[in-house]
């Protein structure tokens, strides 16, 4: 092997000398010249764009690790390639089969996955500089014997037949001269080489070099500039022909960058060279991107602006947002994370639902993913109904509990829909349900065999194998090609796709573990490794601004350079740490201390400085809030040159600014350059004007118009009061409407009901059960003519609860442990009293008055159930008399807990699980019931209302009987507090009719508009319709500022 030619100069220089070199041969003999370039994305950008429109083999214009990956492959039919699962399944291996050599590492016979990701570091990188550690002592404080470890390592390699990424490079390195004696790796080699590179690199060169014909190598050296470049020459093996590039004048000037402060005069450099400091990285991007959009306005080419980035993952998904805000073509290589794509989130919540034992909100959110979709029988299992109907049926989890709990569900509905007692329009709802539930369940019971095949313990193969059955079977590949209209990039298509690429790899390495693994352990290893992998999801363009790393664009060249985020610790990012090794015994072995990152960082930052005619240099004064430093390196630039100043520019080209500018041009000063941003809003000031006048004109002050639910139509009104003509109320459609006539509207008119389902199931499913007990307890004691428990019956009536709590609890109670809970706190055991049981004891005790419970569960103005209601119930309503016009009346119907009489009088006992009402409430008519069920029973069963009363069954400090409305005549028997007397039950009952008269003419009125007070209790937190109500706070308040006024 004779001479090569060694070319030296600064990283632009030999890049354009690389190329004149590499071209013209190229094109005449492609698969006998190679270009090798230090980066990935340099490789890229050649093949794009000096070679576009040509066929390229990859192999051809590469990077280092690119092509020795390519020649392994190709040649060694012996020795296979480990992936990193490989690689840490070995570490862990060597540290538990060698733990007594090892005991700061392992303990109790487990290592972290911290110490597995640290000892692959260190290996790598000790094998890559060759270090020498034949002098190495363990550190008292770390003790890891290295030596030893790196010797296990490199034997349990071998011994397996398996290579990692420096193994690859040191076959090829011996095995050059076999494989390259019939034919050589290319006939003509140009070698761009990197800034300083390591011994397991060069050894690679030197091979690729001995395998070549002609070979031409270009190593970055710029002469006198010994804070950046320390190596005149590296020792390739051959005899080097050595040749300096010139260095042109401009860069000359620039070099003064990398000279001590304080050499000689500043240099002036503010026509090319411009820094700006912006407030935040937001504007920062955005005062780059007008600047680049003006750019390309005015012509420039795409291709010939570039945007540097620090290699910081955080900083790429700004600037793409801001770019694309622009409208700005651009193309990268730095990939994002492969963990933030949406089609990997989807494929990890399949095995995430099985790992969690198939919770509710796993399977929800699964399915919620559009890159799934499951059908049966030709029909799609959606998550809002696994959503709904898991609240509804109170599953939580577990495999088993949803085919059960949606059963018991359809059960309980088909049961409700048979009731007589139900409206007709609630039972044909019930009946969809049913029929909706059992559909659903045929289809998730489907499913969920399909994912048995994750469940279990299996080898790390094995569990890769069934995870992508999985996928096949749930279609997420058909799924990705559907969704090409929302990603026309086919972004998502590509992260997928590299997942599956590594799935497959990581099988492939499974053979090496026999043992079995928890599916949560296989899904620890997946995230790492998928946080280890990018994917490039940006569009592809013909020509575009490159946005790169520092390291891919170094050597380019470009018109426009901007160098965004030039911050202290990302330019240069130092913080140099070799794990389980000291700084002294990492130089003493070879390793890279502080001083080579710096030289290193200085170089590719001098490469962006270097690259540009016109360069231009920012960065944030303030970073997630916190106030920043500019890069040393900008300091440097400072100290020596006279840099000019970024002017901050008005946003014009951006959509999202367009708006805002719209926005101030609206209520304030138009801002600069409308006719620039006005183009790009994507509404014109004519329809925010109509917007803006509609607002004001429908949608301020009270409540008037169809906009705020009052229906003015005459034709609506007549309708709706034909329909309401002679209707039978409920007392909660009455109360629903004095709080929210809204609420009243969406419900009782429209019928509708948010997916979600009706308020908290298991609540529910508890009142319906007190109820029962309630009734059931009673209705005995009345056949066996026993009235309220005396208390010697006590212990015997709290077992008559249980038993029959028992009884309810196999009719309606749902399994889980919630539902076990709940009902435990109802009824009580032998431990617990439960609030069934404290109920017996306060009416054997204390309660008043003593009267005998005569009707129970009676039931008025629609169909009943005779088993489960009173005898005397009747389907007739309840007509109350609101005033003494004829006619004017309400008809009514319900059904009363219980109703306890004494000599034709009685007083109407109602059951709570939950908070009772207060006596404001029922005055203002939120509450109504226990006075319209008192009118009801004076009106149904001819007798004396003397008092209502709210039993609250929550076990607190306010359980018991509550006393709220009764007559003076009836106090020393009914007791209670001195404001249920005030002002008097038949006030009560007069100031209730007066609420319903004014709820009955809102109806007639068509005033079905949200709340218009800002009473709290008029508006819950837990409104079902929330997500679609339109009231707005600020404009209720000032509703009921004027109210107050004009009172």
């Amino acid at each position: 092997m004779g001479k090569i030619k060694f070319v030296r100069g600064t990283p632009r220089a030999l890049y354009r000398s690389a190329i004149s070199c590499f071209l013209d041969d190229f094109k005449a003999s492609p698969l006998e010249v190679g270009l090798l370039v230090p980066r990935p994305g340099l490789a890229a950008h050649v093949r794009s764009e000096l070679l576009k429109g040509m066929t390229v083999p990859t192999f051809c214009v590469t990077d280092l690790d690119d092509l020795v990956a390519y020649i392994f492959d190709q040649r060694e039919k012996e020795l296979r390639p480990a992936s990193g699962h490989a690689l840490r399944n070995i570490i862990r291996t060597i540290l538990i089969d060698n733990a007594e050599d090892f005991p700061s590492l392992v303990r109790e016979g487990s290592i972290s996955d911290g110490i597995l990701d640290d000892m692959l570091t260190l290996v790598r990188t000790l094998r890559d500089f060759q270090a020498d550690l034949s002098s190495f002592q363990p550190d008292k404080v770390i003790g890891v014997d290295i030596p030893r470890f790196l010797f296990l390592y490199e034997k349990a390699l071998e011994d397996r037949g398996l290579v990692d990424l420096i193994g690859m490079r040191k076959v090829l390195a011996e095995r050059t001269k076999d494989w390259t004696s019939e034919r050589p790796y290319f006939r003509k080699l140009v070698i761009i080489g990197g800034f300083e590179p390591t011994p397991s690199q060069i050894s690679v060169i030197e091979a690729l070099i001995r395998g070549s014909g002609e070979t031409i190598y270009h190593h970055p050296y710029v002469p006198g500039k010994d804070r950046v470049f320390k190596r005149p020459v590296i020792d390739l093996g051959c005899e080097l022909d050595v040749v300096d590039l010139d260095v042109d004048g401009e860069e000359k000037l620039r070099l003064a960058m990398a000279d001590p402060w304080g050499e000689g005069d500043k240099i002036d450099l503010s026509k090319t060279i411009l820094e700006g400091r912006y407030l935040d990285q937001l504007e920062e991007a955005r005062q780059v991107a007008q600047k680049v959009s003006s750019l390309l306005e005015a012509g420039a080419d795409p291709a010939s602006i570039a945007i540097f980035l620090p290699e910081r993952r955080e900083a790429l998904p700004l600037v793409r947002e801001v770019l694309a805000d622009f409208n700005i073509p651009f193309r990268t290589d730095l990939g994002m994370p492969l963990s933030t794509s949406p089609a990997v989130h989807a494929a990890m919540s399949i095995l995430d639902a099985v790992a969690q034992g198939y919770d509710a909100s796993a399977l929800t959110r699964m399915l919620s993913s559009p890159y799934i979709r499951w059908e049966h029988d030709s029909v799609a299992l959606w998550h809002v109904d696994i959503d709904r109907y898991s609240r509804m049926a109170g599953i939580l989890r577990g495999k088993g509990t949803w085919s059960k709990g949606l059963q018991l569900l359809i059960d309980d509905l088909n049961e409700r829909s048979m009731d007589p007692e139900v409206p007709e329009v609630r039972r044909k709802f019930m009946e969809m349900d049913a029929q909706r539930i059992a559909t659903v369940k045929a289809s998730l019971e489907a499913l969920l065999k399909e994912l048995e095949d994750l469940e279990g313990e299996k080898t790390f193969s094995g569990h890769l194998r069934s995870f992508r059955r999985v996928l096949d079977s749930l279609n997420v590949s058909k799924q990705l090609e559907r969704s090409l209209w929302r990603d026309p990039d086919s972004a998502e298509a590509k992260a997928y796709q590299k997942l599956l690429g590594l799935l497959s790899s990581l099988e492939k390495d499974g053979y090496l573990e026999d043992r079995n693994i928890s599916l949560a352990d296989l899904m620890s290893e997946l995230r790492r490794e998928i946080g280890e992998k990018q994917y490039h999801p940006g569009r592809r363009f013909d020509r575009a601004v490159s946005v790169a790393g520092y390291r891919t664009l170094a050597g380019m060249d470009f018109e426009h350079s901007f160098l965004l985020s030039t911050l202290e610790g990302d330019m240069p990012k130092l913080g140099v740490r070799h794990p389980f090794i000291t700084s002294s015994q990492a130089k003493q072995a070879g390793l890279l201390d502080e001083e080579d990152i710096l030289r290193q960082e200085r170089f590719y930052f001098l490469s962006a400085v270097l690259g540009g005619a016109q360069v231009n240099i920012s960065y944030p004064a303030y970073q997630a809030g916190k106030k920043v430093l500019p890069s040393p390196f900008l300091q440097d630039l400072q100290k020596n040159c006279a840099l000019g100043e970024m002017e901050m520019v008005p946003i014009t080209h951006s959509m999202c600014c367009a708006h805002m500018s719209l926005g101030r041009a609206m209520v304030d000063e138009v801002p600069e350059g409308i006719e620039s941003w006005l183009p790009r809003s994507t509404i014109s000031p004519a329809e925010i004007c109509e917007r803006l006048n509609f607002e004001r004109s429908e949608r301020s002050g009270p409540y008037r118009s169809e906009h705020d639910g009052v229906i003015s139509d005459p034709k609506l009104l007549a309708n709706l009061n034909s329909r309401s003509k002679e209707k039978v109320f409920s007392a909660t459609m009455l109360e629903t409407y004095r709080k929210c006539p809204m609420s009243y509207f969406l419900k009782y008119v429209l019928y509708l009901s948010p997916l979600e389902g009706d308020e908290d199931s298991e609540a529910l499913r508890v009142g319906n059960a007190a109820h029962r007990i309630l009734f059931r307890f009673y209705q005995e004691r009345i056949g066996k003519r026993l009235g309220i428990p005396s208390p010697t019956e006590v212990e015997a009536a709290k077992a008559d609860i249980r038993r029959i709590g028992e009884e309810v609890r196999q009719e309606i109670m749902a399994d889980g442990a919630v539902s076990e809970a709940s009902f435990r706190a109802l009824i009580g055991d032998k431990e617990m009293n439960g609030a069934l049981g404290m109920f017996v004891d306060a009416q054997s005790n204390k309660d008043m008055p003593r009267w005998a419970p005569a009707h129970l569960e009676f039931s008025f103005g629609h169909r009943f159930s005779k088993e489960r209601n009173d005898e005397r119930s009747t389907e007739r309503p309840a007509e109350i008399a609101l005033s003494d016009v004829p006619g004017d009346h309400l008809l009514l119907r319900g059904k009363v807990d219980r109703l306890d009489a004494k000599d034709g009088s009685f007083v109407i006992i109602d059951y709570k699980t939950g908070s009772v009402p207060g006596y404001s409430s029922m005055a203002k008519g939120y509450q109504m019931q226990l006075q319209l069920y008192l009118m009801a029973c004076e009106d149904l069963l001819g007798l004396q209302a003397a008092g209502g009363a709210y039993y609250q069954l929550r076990n607190d400090d306010k359980f018991g009987m509550q006393l709220r409305t009764a007559s003076a005549e009836f106090e020393r028997e009914l007791g209670g507090k001195k404001n249920a007397y005030k002002p008097g039950l038949r006030e009560d009952l007069e100031i209730c009719k007066r609420n319903v008269k004014e709820v009955l003419e809102g109806i007639s009125q068509g005033k079905f508009h949200p709340v218009d007070s800002t009473d709290t209790e008029r508006c819950s937190s837990y409104c079902l319709f929330s997500r679609i109500c339109r009231k707005e706070d600020m404009r209720v308040l000032q509703m009921s500022l004027a109210r107050e006024v004009s009172q």
